[in-house]
């Protein structure tokens, strides 16, 4: 005769009683911190488990890296059907958190840095700065250029930017792709395109950024597409719309002078790549130190985008789709 089946366990009676395996999965469940946050403060007995099982384990099971913001800027405010400064977040099923915004409405954002910085441009009156989106704090970039080619002083809008560390460091040194121009004389014209893309190289307090392409090179600036600062090399590497990369170590002198090393650690490969779609944009990223070229498709242009694909680094010379290269693993988001 089989023994008798043990009898269940008792339902808890709080949520201090949940085992830790359900508060985890719970929490899975809720893959947006600031979701967490609010549920806490709605609910005072999750918020006093959470307290118990923190003090007693000292965190609740061993926890997968936070997923980062990912922030959409919401089409218009609802009451008066304008321009918005909200932003919707896209791991909170793209609902808006009201005291996220991005000030004043319709700024373009260019880039962002770890810790809570987004880089905007405003356009009444145009300027670049970094803005802190928790603290508030506000750090301005430079608006002017002034290039190796020519004594002109150009103004410049930042297309793509990344920074060798926060902006509120005293030693920080900025690298951007940007569009530049200057205005004519007044009864001269101009022998070169009124708008040119190229790359800016700056320090904190610049009011001027330079142009640190070296003489010859200027093909290395007008098909940059992306720019990012690798800490394990100490350098900005931009990619190119040819999908080469290119290494730009900074180097600081005294009086508050900044100079660069070029190097090319990176080629397409020499066959060419034929994609089955239309290109709409390249990134690099850095995953577990290593890196890899991000590539977004459209069907057509000017079409919603499709797919992406990710390509890492196997030789110095070629890159290679790696559809496991991820930062944040799938199997430990089943819900993002």
């Amino acid at each position: 005769m089989a023994a008798p089946a043990p009898a269940p366990p008792p339902p808890p009676t709080s949520l201090q009683d949940l085992p830790e395996d359900i508060l985890h999965n719970i929490l899975r469940r809720i893959p947006c911190g600031i979701d967490r946050s609010r549920m806490s403060q709605v609910c005072r007995a999750w918020r006093d488990a959470m307290r118990y099982h923190r003090r007693r384990l000292g965190h609740l099971l061993p926890w997968s890296p936070a997923l980062p913001r990912l922030l959409l800027p919401a089409p218009f405010s609802v009451r008066f059907l304008a321009s918005s400064a909200r932003v919707a977040c896209v791991l909170s099923a793209c609902r808006v958190h009201h005291y996220l915004a991005i000030a004043p409405p319709g700024s373009r954002c260019f880039g962002s840095h770890d810790g809570g910085w987004l880089f905007i441009e405003t356009h009444r009156p145009r300027s670049h700065k970094a803005i802190h989106v928790r603290g508030h704090f506000v750090r301005g970039f430079p608006r002017e250029l002034q290039r190796r080619t020519d004594p002109y002083i150009h103004r410049m809008a930042i297309l793509a930017a990344a920074l060798s560390t926060r902006p509120d460091e005293p030693n920080y040194v900025g690298a951007a792709i940007v569009r530049s121009w200057q205005h004519p004389p007044a009864c001269h014209a101009l022998a070169v395109p009124p708008y040119r893309r190229c790359i800016a190289l700056w320090r904190r307090g610049w009011r001027r950024a330079y142009d640190p392409v070296p003489l010859g090179h200027d093909a290395a600036a007008l098909d940059a597409e992306d720019v990012l600062y690798h800490d394990a090399v100490g350098a900005f590497l931009f990619l190119t719309q040819g999908e080469h990369i290119r290494e730009c170590t900074p180097v600081l002198l005294p009086d508050n002078k900044l100079t660069a090393r070029w190097d090319t650690i990176l080629f397409f490969c020499p066959a060419g790549r034929v994609y089955d779609q239309y290109v709409r944009a390249r990134y690099l990223v850095v995953s577990r130190g290593e890196l890899l070229m991000v590539v977004r498709f459209t069907p057509q242009p000017n079409q919603p985008t499709s797919k992406f694909k990710v390509f890492r680094v196997v030789g110095r010379n070629t890159m290679v789709p790696d559809a496991y290269a991820d930062a944040f693993p799938v199997a430990q988001y089943p819900l993002a």
